[in-house]
């Protein structure tokens, strides 16, 4: 009976944890970098202070984001960058329908809000689409 209770207290806890979690980019809406190493001559540009994006049209919605060691020496800022990144971009999803995306940053975003990084990100994907 104990036991029982432990395993349904645990699934309840794992369950607040994976629904907590950001969602993912999917296998198919990743860009693979490597295999197109030359998008920085065919992709259009389009500038921000903090960052600069790459697109292209395409049939499906792709997203790839660099962060170089320049930007951030410590992979754990690099990563917090990127999944602050995505997760603005997977927001705005459906506005970015039918294009390839790929973020390059500038500087270190992880000193900015939240909610300033978004409304410049929103800010460029207007430029984007339009």
């Amino acid at each position: 009976m104990l036991a029982l209770l432990y395993s349904n207290q645990l699934q309840t806890a794992k369950k607040l944890i994976y629904q907590s979690t950001a969602p993912m980019i999917s296998r198919l809406q990743r860009f693979d970098l490597r295999s197109h190493p030359d998008f920085f001559r065919i992709f259009r540009k389009v500038h921000s202070e903090s960052f600069t994006v790459f697109y292209q049209h395409s049939q499906t919605f792709q997203v790839a984001v660099v962060v170089s060691k320049k930007v951030a020496k410590s992979a754990v800022v690099r990563n917090k960058n990127k999944r602050r990144m995505k997760a603005i971009l997977l927001k705005n999803q459906e506005i970015l329908k039918n294009r390839i995306c790929v973020v390059v940053l500038k500087k270190d975003v992880s000193q900015l809000e939240f909610k300033v990084l978004r409304v410049e990100v929103e800010k460029v994907i207007d430029k984007v689409v339009n």
